[in-house]
């Protein structure tokens, strides 16, 4: 069963540089909110087809500053390199759910395009 992924700088930068879709929570060990979301997020990873990834600004203090993250968690969703997404503050299952169904929904639009299907507006 995928789970939530730890991720560091490396892996934001991959994200940045690739086409695959993810989502990443930026949150820190002592922050209670960050806390309570990870259950959802659990099952999220179990359920979506994107990478759903966790990426602590206390152990990375550079990726906060460089990100320019004030408030925790903040959410950031990533789609062909780009950021598609950015919110702050506790997300219950349901929003994370529509969430990750947005995101889902970007890359295939993606591949469909890349397919040669004519984009629906």
């Amino acid at each position: 069963m995928p789970d939530v992924i730890d991720a560091g700088p490396a892996e934001l930068d991959a994200l940045r540089s690739g086409r695959e879709p993810a989502l990443v929570m930026f949150g820190a060990d002592w922050c209670t909110t960050c806390a309570a979301m990870m259950p959802a997020l659990r099952e999220i990873a179990a359920e979506a087809q994107v990478r759903i990834l966790h990426l602590d600004v206390g152990l990375h203090p550079e990726v906060a500053d460089s990100e320019q993250i004030r408030t925790l968690p903040t959410l950031m969703a990533f789609a062909g390199g780009e950021v598609t997404h950015r919110s702050s503050g506790v997300k219950r299952l349901a929003q994370l759910r529509r969430l990750v169904a947005e995101l889902s929904a970007t890359v295939e639009d993606t591949r469909e395009t890349r397919a040669g299907r004519p984009e629906v507006p």
